[in-house]
């Protein structure tokens, strides 16, 4: 049903509203699209969780596992598809101002955790090496924290053009892009690559199946979150530019005039979008972690799987322990 405003309710259109409008739907269109990835591969996938985590006992790896394959997804579609239903409401915007640096950092913080686990495992589950690569995960966590708190205190979200599409950003300390929450991840992600290339260099003579699956998974997420971090650090930098990609008029529409807005509050552009990076997380992730329970089970009879008792099963699904049986399988 096409909406009907109230008197005075739109405001007059600006000469980037053309733009902004075409911008914004090309966003949601692709927010949308990798929402639908994220469910396909699900279910290409379920099969193979049922079989292969579902049998795991509760511990770190699986918890890890379910917030990211469920919990993740959940709040991608919480926060990505209100904004593409006709007209957004400033309640949403309100919702989403307060809860999207969270859901940047959600996503790391479970990207990083699997890749601590991982990196961990194959130096030998060394408590030196599982002490070091925490402190230095607890020192990219607080310093995406602190700067998630400051985004959540010196920015808010509007509803720009009443009754329109669209939530669109602003910060009383424009100074400071909102890109700098990837810098730290992107440095420990790279960290993590290093240790795992090495371990594979130190180890390649005797082609330890479970090494080779970790540093090819390892490489493969960092090539491809790398690419989606510089993008969108390039783009919010004005490095590179994207036509009629969400770019906001320097023109303050009358609803927005003072007092609401001070002359200390710029409009923000708000070129980036992170949700092709957390739907790029969320799959990533849970591939990572299938593909480590897949060399469990590949010593496995698939006529085995059925007379299996529950106890032998779970035996079967170990932790990430490079000195495992089931993990040291031999091409």
């Amino acid at each position: 049903m096409p909406h009907d405003p109230a008197a005075g309710e739109y405001t007059p259109l600006d000469s980037g509203a053309p733009a902004n409008f075409a911008g914004l739907f090309r966003k949601n269109y692709l927010d949308l699209a990798f929402i639908a990835i994220i469910f396909y591969d699900h279910f290409l996938t379920l099969d193979v969780e049922i079989q292969q985590i579902w049998t795991l006992q509760w511990k770190i790896p699986k918890y890890i596992f379910v917030l990211n394959r469920y919990f993740l997804p959940a709040a991608i579609c919480l926060l990505d598809i209100p904004e593409c239903i006709y007209p957004v409401l400033d309640s949403y915007c309100n919702f989403a101002d307060r809860w999207q640096p969270w859901l940047d950092t959600l996503a790391l913080v479970i990207s990083q955790g699997i890749l601590v686990l991982r990196a961990s495992a194959i130096y030998d589950n060394s408590k030196r090496m599982l002490r070091f690569l925490c402190t230095l995960f607890a020192c990219s966590f607080g310093a995406v924290t602190g700067f998630s708190i400051w985004v959540s205190i010196n920015t808010f979200q509007v509803d720009w053009y009443i009754g329109e599409a669209g939530c669109w950003g602003y910060s009383s300390a424009p100074g400071v892009p909102y890109y700098i929450i990837l810098m730290p991840w992107i440095a420990f992600d790279g960290f993590l690559l290093i240790l795992t290339l090495a371990r594979y260099y130190q180890q390649r003579n005797e082609l330890n199946t479970t090494i080779r699956l970790l540093a090819r998974d390892s490489l493969s997420y960092f090539a491809v979150m790398f690419a989606c971090m510089l993008f969108n650090v390039l783009l919010s930098s004005s490095v590179i530019t994207v036509p009629n990609l969400i770019k906001v008029s320097v023109n303050t529409p009358p609803h927005l005039a003072a007092p609401k807005l001070t002359p200390n509050y710029y409009p923000t552009i708000r070129p980036l979008d992170y949700s092709p990076v957390h739907s790029l997380v969320c799959i990533a992730v849970s591939r990572m972690s299938l593909n480590i329970r897949g060399l469990a089970f590949k010593d496995v009879d698939v006529d085995d799987l059925t007379t299996m008792s529950a106890l032998e099963m779970t035996s079967r699904t170990l932790e990430f322990k490079n000195t495992d049986r089931a993990l040291l399988v031999q091409p």
